[in-house]
């Protein structure tokens, strides 16, 4: 036999399966046990591994749904025409890139559209000071705002400088009406910024000599070709006598809802096209200082009567307000200001000067009544007058004609005794 130490006897092999037969029971049933438990294990990892596949198909959905958005995102970017179109999403990395892009477009876009309304302070700075500033500031400030504007670029519409270079310093005038321009051309820039759209950009503004109603037309589109209609309304003032001139392809009828004349027309414009379209009429907002002079007089001719009255004081109030009202007027005379603003101030004006007219019938009525109580004053007065100097001669006359009486009565009495003696005769 042998033995663990390897001597010879028999094959005792307890030190692998125990001593007795119980123990190696026990030892089977234990590992029974244990094949169980790993048995267990391995439905719980299969039902954690079965979890994971749901976990992954919804991280499918998931993705799935973020690249329907990412898609909906490209399509937008390449609505607004910008350089970071057609990119590829691939990961996150990428989507940041993308995101940061547009981010400092935005910023960028912001950027100058804040210019911009700087510049257009400075236009309204400038034109407000226009009656106080030389020839010379006025056209240098002019070309500075021009230089400005084209350095900003976007929409190339229009070259102010370029017109302002070949203006003399001394036209007035044309410097105004640029100056007029390059705030329309701000406000076409800002609203295709603030929109980013190809659709076409019509904006009308106001320029001297006598009025003349400017619009600018243009089609963004790099690539086709769009119709562009142009439909505004004259101010209700203006007739159609007043249109001095209208460009070919407009037209003015009369809006009877409105009560204004209304200008259409409609054109065709090629990729990136701008066209200028021009309605001239006669300046017809002007403020006549004769007429509030004439006004100011009539206030004054119908106060003088009321001295003295009981509607003196009253008359003195309406006078006043004339007075305050007509200063009014004066003071919104500016032939300096620009189009719009004196349209504004014609009808302000033309407001002041109805409640003038009206104060002054109200002077008038009262002018009448204080008229009609001094005649009837003095009628009755005169009456009066003359009732007294009517006693007089009345009681004068009849003094006189007492006394005449009187004497008649007298002589009559003396000659009738004087028949008596004469008839009476003597006995015989």
């Amino acid at each position: 036999y042998c033995n663990n130490a390897g001597d010879v006897g028999y094959l005792d092999k307890s030190f692998i399966l125990g001593t007795t037969f119980e123990d190696i029971n026990g030892n089977i049933n234990d590992l029974g046990t244990t094949v169980g438990g790993i048995g267990s294990d391995v439905a719980n990892l299969g039902t954690s591994l079965s979890d994971i596949g749901s976990d992954v198909s919804d991280l499918g959905g998931a993705v799935s749904g973020i690249g329907l958005s990412l898609s909906d995102l490209d399509v937008s970017i390449a609505d607004l025409g910008l350089t970071i179109t057609g990119e590829e999403i691939t990961d996150l990395t990428t989507l940041s890139h993308l995101i940061t892009g547009i981010q400092t477009t935005v910023d960028s876009i912001e950027t100058k559209i804040d210019q911009f309304t700087e510049i257009e302070t400075k236009i309204d700075t400038l034109i407000a000071k226009w009656g106080e500033l030389e020839a010379e500031d006025l056209y240098d400030q002019s070309l500075s705002i021009a230089d400005e504007i084209e350095d900003l670029g976007t929409l190339e519409v229009s070259a102010p400088s370029a017109q302002l270079s070949g203006t003399d310093s001394a036209d007035i005038k044309t410097i105004k009406n640029t100056v007029l321009s390059m705030k329309a051309l701000i406000e076409i820039n800002r609203n295709y910024l603030e929109t980013l759209s190809n659709r076409p950009i019509v904006e009308t503004w106001l320029e001297e000599g006598s009025i003349v109603f400017k619009t600018l037309i243009t089609n963004p589109s790099p690539t086709a070709d769009q119709m562009v209609a142009v439909d505004y309304y004259l101010p209700r003032e203006v007739q159609q006598e007043h249109i001095q001139h209208i460009d070919d392809g407009l037209s003015s009828s009369y809006d009877t809802e409105r009560d204004a004349l209304r200008i259409t027309g409609s054109f065709t414009l090629a990729p990136q096209e701008t066209r200028t379209f021009t309605v001239e009429v006669d300046d017809i907002w002007t403020i006549d200082e004769q007429e509030v002079a004439s006004l100011r007089k009539q206030a004054r001719e119908l106060a003088g009567p009321l001295e003295g009255t009981s509607y003196f004081s009253q008359g003195s109030l309406l006078t006043s307000d004339i007075n305050a009202s007509l200063d009014t007027v004066l003071g919104l005379v500016d032939e300096t200001a620009a189009p719009q603003t004196r349209i504004l101030n014609y009808r302000k004006a033309q407001i002041e000067l109805s409640a003038v007219k009206e104060k002054i019938k109200a002077l008038e009525t009262l002018v009448v009544s204080a008229g009609s109580m001094n005649t009837m004053f003095g009628y009755i007065g005169g009456s009066q007058t003359y009732a007294t100097w009517g006693i007089m001669v009345v009681l004068l006359g009849g003094f006189v004609f007492l006394t005449l009486y009187t004497r008649s009565l007298l002589k009559k009495e003396k000659s009738v005794k004087k028949e008596d003696l004469s008839i009476v005769t003597p006995p015989k």
